[in-house]
């Protein structure tokens, strides 16, 4: 890669990359967006519940670009089930207004999407390029090197999400010891019809579940894991999967994990739903978690942090971590324009101002 100079780079092509990009592209600023796979969305190979209402605002792409999105359902159902091993209650609500802009989709499919609209924009989408370090100077961040050589900017934007590297590698953590999750999911296959049966949903509707598990009976011990399950409808497949965190695994669990999931499927609030099911995909990853009081350092001279890594994932009563994604991405572009704009220069000090004081009294934020 030869040495371009951009007035953005924005590391990673998730919720925050490409709402940054949206934001961002066609406004005469020139911005490079970086995707570590061979595509955007290649690295999330299974599905989530995605909150798109930043992604929905006219400065980024608009209500028209998110309705036409390739999205799995519409989401019209969001349920909360607390479980302790031997009783269960739970809730739910219903309504196309309560979750407007909330879908079920599959982000090899639906990445793609916004990451070719902001190409469309005038972004210059690099795929296939790791990010392995920032490049500073004289105290301010300058670039970044990847694994196709150096890209300089005059800020760039971290997005990687979950358990960014960057934010280790670069000594940004402001905890020594930040928490994190083990994910677990699976993809079972059904077909529409029935599928719709199972979950009482008319064509085309969504619908998703959270299971909260506090100190669960397996094989008549107790297991202090505190799993946190899910539960949801893509077109014609199921979404089943839960996270806990590592020192629960680490300290309460010796068993093989394969069967924690066969326990969790097995649930009888969750057998109707995915009995006869195939299983199509099955994966794990690492989460960040801890919530706002372990973010990271959020900027810095030529540098800001946003997307999962700047943790203000919402967990209660429905989990929502890309909402809250797209909007630091969203927030960022925002600040950037102004700053632009007016001739001031992109320190620690102006992003402050116009990027994370905004963001800290979002609503996300408060939450």
């Amino acid at each position: 890669m030869k040495q371009y100079a951009f007035d953005v780079v924005i590391i990673g092509a998730g919720p925050a990359g490409v709402a940054a990009a949206g934001a961002l592209a066609g406004t005469g600023v020139s911005v490079a967006l970086l995707e570590a796979g061979a595509y955007a969305g290649a690295e999330n190979w299974s599905g989530c519940v995605y909150f798109a209402e930043s992604l929905a605002e006219p400065d980024c792409f608009g209500p028209e670009a998110v309705e036409s999105a390739p999205f799995e359902r519409r989401v019209m159902r969001r349920g909360t089930l607390i479980h302790n091993g031997l009783d269960e209650v739970g809730f739910s609500l219903t309504g196309a207004d309560i979750f407007r802009h909330c879908y079920t989709v599959l982000r090899p499919v639906y990445d793609p999407y916004f990451a070719h609209l902001a190409q469309g924009k005038g972004a210059v989408l690099i795929t296939e390029t790791t990010v392995t370090s920032l490049i500073r100077k004289e105290g301010r961040v300058v670039g970044v090197d990847t694994n196709r050589g150096p890209l300089y900017a005059a800020v760039v934007f971290i997005a990687e999400g979950d358990a960014s590297h960057l934010i280790r590698s670069e000594g940004m953590e402001r905890v020594p010891n930040p928490h994190y999750l083990q994910g677990i999911k699976a993809v079972f296959s059904l077909n529409q019809e029935e599928l719709e049966k199972r979950f009482g949903l008319n064509s085309g509707e969504g619908a998703a579940y959270e299971i909260l598990i506090r100190n669960a009976s397996m094989g008549g011990r107790t297991a202090k894991l505190n799993v946190g399950g899910f539960l949801y409808t893509n077109r014609d497949s199921l979404s089943l999967g839960y996270v806990l965190p590592l020192e629960n695994v680490r300290n309460n669990y010796r068993g093989e994990h394969d069967r924690l999931f066969e326990w969790l499927r097995q649930l009888p609030y969750i057998k109707g739903f995915t009995e006869d099911a195939t299983l199509s995909s099955y994966g794990t990853k690492i989460i960040r978690s801890g919530g706002w009081r372990e973010r990271p350092v959020l900027v810095e001279d030529g540098l800001a942090v946003g997307g999962a890594s700047a943790n203000l994932g919402i967990d209660i009563p429905f989990p929502n971590f890309t909402g809250p994604a797209a909007a630091t991405g969203l927030f960022f572009g925002r600040a950037i324009k102004t700053l632009l704009k007016q001739g001031r220069t992109l320190d620690a000090k102006n992003l402050t101002k116009e990027y994370l004081i905004p963001l800290q009294e979002s609503v996300y934020a408060e939450n």
